[in-house]
């Protein structure tokens, strides 16, 4: 997640040559999915960072609180698929 979705995504572009795929439009937040270049198999999910749990992250005190995935009001999810 990131607060800067546009930037993250182009670094991914030129530093790493991802390139960008659609990508559904969601209400209140930007996204950009990308794919590694030459590689269907390689995907990246770029979501923007909510501001709400930016600030509580950056609150005194908020390394002890240490969310869950699920207290979060976007879903935080990390995906591997591997072939054999």
């Amino acid at each position: 997640m990131t607060g800067d979705v546009p930037g993250l995504a182009a670094f991914y572009e030129e530093v790493l040559g991802f390139e960008h795929v659609p990508a559904p439009t969601y209400s209140g937040f930007q996204v950009a999915w990308l794919r590694l270049s030459g590689s269907p198999d390689v995907a990246l999910h770029i979501i923007e960072r909510d501001p709400a749990v930016a600030a509580a992250a950056a609150a005194p005190g908020a390394a002890q609180r240490g969310a869950t995935p699920a207290q979060l009001p976007r879903r935080h999810h990390l995906a591997f698929s591997a072939q054999l």
